[in-house]
């Protein structure tokens, strides 16, 4: 709410953070995942990407299907981590299964390409 200045709520993405950290200590997902968008756009933080990298697989492995998918993306451009195509059609996949749009066109994308996969345009086609 801090984060966005939702009623009755003021603007402040440092009492986000804040909130986040608090969040982040009892292993809410949501909360895993939003300081992880933090570290990554350096929103309140000093930008992190291996932080946020670490984050969003802490809350990927509670099934936030986002972080799944933003895991997904790190992995498949080096963001934090170093890149593993397979890992990230694998983490799209996952995040897939749960119905993420994102995570459904990222997928496709690597089909049509051939990253990470064997290009199948007909698979590529089917999930766009």
């Amino acid at each position: 709410c801090h984060e966005y200045g939702y009623d009755p709520y003021e603007k402040s993405i440092e009492k986000a953070v804040e909130c986040y950290r608090k969040g982040v200590e009892e292993g809410d997902e949501v909360s895993l995942f939003s300081l992880g968008v933090c570290f990554d756009d350096g929103t309140g933080v000093d930008k992190n990407e291996k932080k946020a990298a670490s984050l969003y697989s802490q809350a990927a492995k509670k099934g936030y299907a986002v972080a799944i998918c933003n895991l997904g993306y790190c992995y498949k451009n080096g963001t934090g981590v170093e890149v593993d195509m397979k890992k990230a059609v694998q983490l799209y996949s996952q995040a897939a299964d749960k119905g993420h749009a994102t995570a459904i066109n990222n997928l496709g994308y690597c089909y049509e390409c051939g990253d990470g996969v064997e290009k199948d345009e007909e698979k590529a086609i089917e999930l766009y």
